[in-house]
């Protein structure tokens, strides 16, 4: 399963930097939301980050919006944790028992350190001379 996080985490932040390839400072704000990311859910829980990420980035063109969408992508299509009944990942959190609220937050928390890495890796920060 660490395998297909992994591809996942390339994937997603490998076809932002492409599609944000000339907006310097919405990939240093992409950057810069995946570095905190983890300590976000660990220290507010993810009921907490993911409103806070839907609060910024209501439109779904925001770079918030875009995380969210990337975690929503990975928990409800890839590992099916979403209610049958409710594809949004939002809802289920609420909706669900907290066993399977568990399972997303572990989920989200092991995606979102691959996510970190691979930002980290491919995005310049500034003062970086790639």
């Amino acid at each position: 399963m660490e395998i297909k996080r992994e591809k996942y985490a390339w994937e997603e932040v490998s076809r932002f930097v492409k599609e944000k390839k000339d907006n310097k400072d919405e990939k240093k704000r992409f950057r810069a939301i995946l570095r905190k990311l983890p300590a976000l859910i660990v220290n507010n829980g993810l009921g907490q980050t993911l409103a806070f990420l839907l609060s910024k980035g209501k439109d779904g063109k925001s770079v918030e919006g875009k995380v969210y969408e990337i975690l929503e992508k990975w928990v409800c299509d890839h590992k099916k944790t979403c209610l049958e009944n409710n594809p949004s990942l939002m809802l289920s959190i609420m909706e669900g028992n907290s066993i399977q609220c568990m399972h997303a937050t572990m989920e989200i928390l092991q995606l979102s350190i691959w996510l970190k890495r691979f930002a980290e890796a491919l995005i310049e920060e500034e003062g970086d001379e790639r």
